[in-house]
């Protein structure tokens, strides 16, 4: 089925794909007399899948419909690891972290998107990533900031726009100087720890090459090993 709309005097055609999701094909136009020639190949799906940013295309259900390239590059998983999958079932929360709340937060904006209509920011999330090819089923620490949108038709919420932004390195470099604000106060307390856990030969080796910012990093790194 197609619907023909009109934008600036110039003719869109609507086409839906497969997975149900609208696209669009811009055909010949003619503006201040210039002809422009049809575009082939449709211009609305070649920019989601070349997009600079991850998307990550979902129903109401939460079962995933289309990811672009950008996304699957982020999560380091393929198009058969998502596609036509529950959300949650491709992204759980990682067993290991007792503090997990990835999943819990993210249906909650989506519960919010579908309530309301509107699109809905999340704060920065820790969201773990399943290591595809790893045999202990480990993960890989990340923290994204999401942004979710609703895709409306005639009202209805038809899709929803899961985008992320990976965020990883500039959140635990932040962390990690709100740590040194903490132990610039208190080197050596950190010191003793690292040595009572760790043995003095040990650690007087190692910073032997450090200076004293790594030094520091490198025992609030150990104690939380600890």
């Amino acid at each position: 089925m197609a619907i023909l709309l009109f934008r600036c005097g110039n003719p869109i055609a609507f086409s839906y794909m497969s997975t149900g999701i609208l696209i669009c094909e811009y055909k010949m136009r003619t503006i201040n007399g210039d002809h422009l020639p049809s575009y082939g190949e449709n211009l609305r799906e070649a920019a989601f899948a070349d997009a600079p940013h991850g998307y990550l295309l979902i129903d109401p259900e939460l079962i995933i419909l289309d990811v672009n390239q950008r996304y699957l590059d982020l999560t380091a998983t393929c198009r058969s690891d998502l596609v036509g999958k529950a959300l949650f079932e491709a992204f759980p929360d990682n067993p290991a972290s007792l503090l997990a709340d990835g999943v819990r937060n993210l249906r909650l904006s989506l519960e919010t998107v579908l309530k309301t209509r509107r699109p809905h920011a999340m704060a920065v999330q820790k969201y773990d990533i399943p290591i595809r090819d790893s045999a202990d089923g480990r993960f890989e620490e990340r923290f994204w900031r999401p942004l979710n949108s609703p895709v409306l038709r005639e009202g209805q919420i038809i899709a929803m726009i899961h985008h992320v932004e990976n965020v990883t390195d500039e959140t635990i470099t932040q962390r990690d100087q709100l740590d040194l604000s903490r132990f610039d106060a208190a080197p050596l307390i950190a010191f003793t720890a690292c040595m009572d856990v760790y043995g003095p030969r040990l650690i007087a080796t190692v910073c032997l090459a450090l200076d004293r910012r790594s030094r520091l990093l490198m025992y609030i790194r150990l104690l939380r090993a600890a």
